[in-house]
């Protein structure tokens, strides 16, 4: 394939000495050739520093930025300031990537005419595929929005398995100091572009480590997270009655997140009457909403102050 516009694959690395080596060698054996990694080592208090410096010495591609540690986000928004590509990617440090992972998102923007490119990935723990795309191949950034935010599939919300243009991330930036930063940004991201192209190939390693930010952060904290982050999206798409819309269903699907979790007592079960009351007091709101299911109307209904009893028999908790 001949490469043309070049591509800045961003690299957040924190204390990964026995993964990072991996992620960095699948990145060298790119069958796209143009492009750069930005390694940001995020103050790595073990090995990891030493062993990306001894890589960067063997491959040009590379750049290293050694870095105090302010976390994910933080990492993340330096890589892109210090990037010099059109497009950018991002790849954590615990995964890898197959050869054929940047032709593939980078094909998939140029044959599309894109802003964004979403590849498939695999978990390498639980040893599958992911398949969680649009059924339109191609969506425009308003049409990715809406199905991230009335889906919430994980192969739209997070950051990697993506090539975005740089020019999206003007005036948007990860959330310093948060977890799931992702939640937070990626809907934005996807409703300033104006085509998003999805390709149902898996060409991202996804690996879940125990130590990892998804592997021991409280269920409560992801869960508040979401509710947060369709706040925001509420507010963010204030202007634009679809998107608005499709954010306020986004806050119908975590409020019964939060009451599943606990109707099965996974989280303090005291969730369940203070979740299922905020939906009653937007009830009429929601029912409303065009992009609230049948599904949905049936939770709704089956809602009542009675401890809850229906809904856990309808649900089969």
């Amino acid at each position: 394939m001949k490469s043309e516009e070049k591509i800045s694959v961003i690299v957040p690395v924190y204390n990964i000495e026995k993964e990072v080596a991996r992620c960095v060698v699948s990145l060298g054996f790119q069958e796209y050739q143009n492009y750069e990694i930005i390694i940001i080592d995020d103050g790595s208090t073990d090995g990891s520093a030493l062993i990306i410096d001894e890589l960067a010495k063997k491959n040009g591609k590379i750049k290293i930025f050694h870095t105090e540690n302010h976390g994910l986000s933080a990492a993340r928004n330096l890589g892109i300031e210090k990037a010099t590509g059109k497009y950018i990617s991002f790849v954590d440090g615990d995964d890898y990537v197959d050869p054929n992972y940047l032709s593939t998102l980078y094909e998939a923007i140029v044959e599309n005419d894109a802003d964004i490119s979403v590849c498939g990935y695999t978990d390498i723990t639980k040893k599958n595929i992911t398949e969680e795309f649009p059924e339109e191949p191609v969506l425009t950034g308003k049409e990715a929005a809406i199905h991230l935010l009335t889906h919430q599939n994980n192969i739209e919300i997070v950051a990697w398995n993506k090539l975005y243009n740089k020019n999206l991330f003007k005036g948007i930036a990860f959330p310093i100091g948060e977890k799931f930063e992702d939640n937070l940004t990626t809907y934005k991201l996807l409703a300033g572009a104006k085509k998003v192209a999805f390709k149902k190939i898996s060409a991202y390693n996804h690996v879940f480590r125990d130590s990892s930010i998804m592997g021991t952060s409280k269920t409560m904290q992801r869960l508040l997270i979401k509710i947060r982050a369709a706040e925001e999206a509420i507010e963010f798409f204030a202007n634009d009655k679809e998107l608005k819309l499709a954010a306020e269903y986004s806050l119908l699907l975590a409020y019964f997140q939060m009451i599943d979790y606990a109707a099965r007592k996974e989280i303090d079960p005291k969730n369940f009457d203070i979740y299922s009351k905020k939906v009653l007091e937007k009830k009429d709101s929601f029912l409303n909403n065009p992009f609230c299911d049948k599904k949905r109307r049936g939770y709704i209904a089956a809602l009542t102050p009675l401890s809850g009893f229906f809904y856990r028999t309808f649900r089969k908790f």
